[in-house]
Formats: structure tokens, sequence, C-alpha cells
């Protein structure tokens, strides 16, 4: 008797923690942005989708009326010594670029303060010099996302396709 009472209770206990961890899984996925998911679901920019949730840095992004461009290099890109939540702002610009609009030099002010700067080179368009992945981008609401070969800090990389 005094162990099938040791049992159901160790089976209670078990079944609550395996609920609890179940509960906390569905809730952090409800709390991820539309942004963040849309990242997530790309599945090669991981680090950049990370980064922008704990800074919370798609709760401003999604305050921007006129749209936001993210310039989101793919993972394994930053450098060890890179805390990519520091830099994150400046691979963000607050104004909507569709790839219609990544056809000529431009110029912008990143977030951070930054200057980004959109360039042709040899008919393959680059951001402060690191080629784009896919000109089509992943749009998510008022943002749109170009993935990068490399991140800003990185020496330039060859473009190798989408």
């Amino acid at each position: 008797m005094k162990t099938t009472r040791k049992t159901l209770f160790i089976l209670c206990i078990v079944s609550l923690l395996v609920a609890g961890f179940a509960a906390a899984q569905t809730t952090d996925n409800k709390d991820n942005s539309e942004l963040v998911l849309a990242m997530e679901d790309d599945g090669q920019l991981m680090d950049v989708a990370d980064a922008i949730a704990e800074t919370g840095t798609d709760d401003l992004v999604a305050t921007i009326s006129k749209g936001v461009t993210i310039f989101a290099p793919v993972d394994g890109s930053f450098g060890k010594e890179v805390v990519i939540e520091d830099v994150i702002t400046e691979y963000i610009v607050p104004v909507l670029l569709d790839s219609e609009d990544m056809v000529t030099d431009a110029t912008f002010t990143s977030m951070g303060g930054t200057p980004v700067a959109v360039t042709i080179y040899d008919e393959e368009v680059m951001v402060n010099g690191i080629p784009i992945v896919d000109l089509e981008g992943i749009h998510s609401g008022n943002v749109v996302i170009y993935k990068l070969a490399d991140s800003f800090d990185s020496t330039p990389v060859a473009f190798t396709g989408k």
C-alpha cells in the first residue's frame, strides 16, 4: 500500500513537471513577435532573431509605421567575441526598402546611428561591402529582412547565390 502511494505521488510530481515544461514552451512561442518567428522560420537567422527578441528591438520595430529594413547576417557570421545584442541596431534601417529600391547606390542611417551603404557592384547588391544572399527578402508586416552573407565586422565573402 505504501509503495502504491509513493509511486502515485512520484507519477503526479513527474506529470506536473512535464505539464509545466510544456506550458513554458507554449508561452515562449506565443511571446515571440511575428518578426522573430519569421526569422526563425527561415532557419539561417537564429542568431539575429535571438538578439532582436532579447533586446526588445522587435517591439521597437513594430512601432515604426513607415517600415523597417533589417540586414540580417546568416548564422555563424559574427565572431565569438561579438555580443550580437550590442550591435543589432547597426543592421536595422528605419525605412522600408523593397527589392525595387535596392537597384541604386544609397546610404541610410541605422537605428544605431551608423551609416549603412547599399551599393551595386558587378550586378550584385552589397550592404557595407557584404553581399545580400537573396534580394527577394523576407516580408513580415512593415518589415523586410535581407539575409547578408556575413556581418559588417568581417571580411566580405564571395557571393555564392541563394
